[in-house]
């Protein structure tokens, strides 16, 4: 029974992650503009600004001891995951100003299918796996495939009927609905591979670093606040005036 609550608990958690990712995406692509070459970037610095007020809030309820120190130390453990995590972030803000959402979303968020690919390959390397088979069943690696080969058979079919068949459309970007557009998404989804993949080893029970769920977002909370002021400054040196 305890283990069915947890199922249930798990993929209610789940979907509601859905939902608000999907709302997410939603806004990210309201808030671009392809005229706009620092849009990404703009958007950058607000999700800094609110994912550091959001670390600010759960402070409190982390498991360690907070100091500097700590908090130093901590950061540079999940330095891994969290850089990957910002980089794809803002790789996928500027790919939403050449691409659709429903093009870019799905291809950006395979990674989910492909970090397992990777946390296997590395467990299996460090020895800290035995048995393929005694961590994953026919259905997770047949849902795995299902995923991988969904998302690049959406991603190909909505390319194609978004493709506008006038020329004059395609004039003032040239990277609108190309292939090179492509490589946005792509990229996002390697660097969140790796953000995945990192976080499943830090937050191992067994051989994890042992950092708690809340600390981990308060790290990244207050990370992607540093790389939100750094995209500020940046625009700043860049245009000599700054982002209001």
């Amino acid at each position: 029974i305890r283990r069915k609550g947890e199922i249930m608990s798990w993929f209610f958690l789940s979907v509601i992650t859905m939902l608000c990712w999907g709302t997410a995406d939603l806004f990210y692509k309201k808030g671009t503009d392809e005229n706009d070459p620092y849009s990404h970037l703009k958007i950058a610095v607000w999700v800094g600004f609110i994912m550091g007020l959001f670390a600010l809030i759960l402070l409190p309820l982390t498991e360690s001891s907070f100091s500097v120190g700590t908090f130093m130390t901590n950061a540079l453990k999940y330095s891994p995951a969290s850089l990957a995590y910002i980089i794809s972030m803002v790789i996928g803000y500027a790919g939403l100003r050449y691409l659709e959402v429903s093009i870019v979303s799905p291809v950006q968020n395979a990674s989910g299918a492909f970090s397992m690919i990777v946390m296997v390959i590395y467990f299996t390397v460090a020895g800290r796996m035995t048995s393929f088979w005694d961590e994953f069943s026919v259905i997770d690696i047949v849902g795995t495939v299902l995923i991988v080969i969904g998302v690049i058979c959406l991603a190909y079919v909505e390319h194609h009927l978004e493709h506008p068949k006038d020329p004059a459309a395609k004039k003032g970007n040239k990277y609108r609905f190309s292939a090179l557009a492509l490589l946005f998404p792509i990229a996002y989804c390697l660097f969140d591979t790796i953000g995945t993949a990192a976080d499943g080893v830090i937050l191992d029970e067994q051989a994890g670093l042992g950092l708690g769920e809340i600390d981990v977002l308060v790290l990244y909370g207050f990370t992607f606040l540093v790389a939100g002021i750094g995209a500020w400054l940046y625009m700043l040196i860049r245009t000599g005036r700054p982002y209001n």
